[in-house]
């Protein structure tokens, strides 16, 4: 395919550069000399720098839908679902700012007065920091082999980001900060070059860190599934044990629960199931540990289980509604 047909003239300036076109996409590891000697871009280079038109004609189902849902839950009827749905057919090195630019106009502020100053600042409900490495590990980390549409859905209580592409790690690993293995390895360098993504360690790290050092007590839920070849991450941009749930946890009095049982039940009324992993990482414990208080929940009948094996997740039993509607990940 020609150069010309695919990569938009004002990506880069030539004056900015000492390089043409063609050897720009050379350096970047995005573009290759066929047997002619005419310089032909890879699928990465493409996806980086392609133009909308090219990308809609040969990557049809790679975009990024960008959808706000009223509530918190999904609802399977298509015409009650959405209250805006976004499309974006744009190469990755202007999606990726767009799009973050996007979810943070969206996002709640709150208020902050700075000790001896008189104006006030809003803040965002979730920093800046932490949305950005979530949309560059969703981008930079997809499985573009798959045809499915990259999502951020934003729920009245949350932000769910889905990709297809199960962790090349185990969610141990990614928690213990032990560096990234990279899907898309050209396009993580472009990244990486441009500051959009952690260059250090991995993202999912840098976005917990963020959020631990401002006092969120709920750290950005990892779920990952290999048979569903599917990755997501969940950000609240508030406490789970608000005032709200607190009062709907008073109900449970009885039980004697302790705060990781309760995380759950919390976890469970804000997203609609749980799992074993989401246990783990919301209470900061073992495979085993986690067996137990889900076990013991469910044998106090707080919680149903539903599926089998590496499948198995939680819900209330109240809510026999769950099912495959929902895009949260399960197993």
């Amino acid at each position: 395919m020609p150069l010309k047909a695919i990569f938009p003239l004002k990506v880069y300036a030539l004056s900015d550069f000492q390089v043409n076109k063609e050897q720009l996409l050379i350096s970047l590891g995005v573009g290759l000399k066929n047997n002619e000697g005419c310089v032909i871009s890879t699928i990465a280079g493409l996806l980086l720098f392609g133009k909308k038109e090219a990308l809609k004609r040969l990557m049809p189902a790679c975009r990024v839908d960008y959808i706000i849902v009223e509530g918190i839950e999904w609802v399977s009827n298509s015409s009650e679902r959405y209250k805006i749905a976004t499309e974006y057919w744009e190469p990755l090195i202007f999606l990726m700012p767009h799009l973050h630019s996007d979810i943070m106009s969206d996002l709640p502020m709150k208020f902050h007065l700075k000790p001896g100053e008189l104006q006030r600042s809003d803040i965002p409900l979730i920093p800046r920091e932490v949305i950005r490495e979530a949309v560059a590990n969703l981008l930079m980390h997809r499985d573009y082999r798959v045809p499915q549409p990259t999502q951020v859905i934003r729920y009245s209580n949350r932000i769910e980001f889905k990709n297809a592409g199960y962790s090349l790690k185990s969610l141990e690993e990614l928690l213990a900060d032990s560096g990234s293995i990279q899907r898309n390895q050209a396009m993580a360098k472009v990244f990486h070059d441009l500051k959009f993504a952690e260059t250090k360690r991995t993202g999912i790290c840098s976005m917990r860190d963020n959020l631990k050092k401002l006092g969120f007590t709920t750290p950005p839920i990892i779920e990952t599934s290999r048979a569903r070849n599917q990755f997501g991450v969940i950000l609240f941009p508030h406490h789970l044990l608000d005032e709200v749930t607190m009062s709907w946890l008073s109900s449970f009095k009885e039980y004697n629960l302790n705060d990781s049982e309760r995380r759950a039940l919390a976890f469970v009324k804000n997203v609609g199931a749980i799992t074993n992993e989401d246990y783990r990482q919301l209470n900061g414990v073992d495979t085993l540990t986690a067996s137990r208080g889900l076990s013991h929940l469910k044998e106090l009948n707080t919680l149903a289980m539903k599926g089998k094996g590496n499948q198995t997740y939680y819900t209330l039993p109240t809510d026999p509604s769950y099912s495959e509607a929902t895009p949260h990940i399960r197993g």
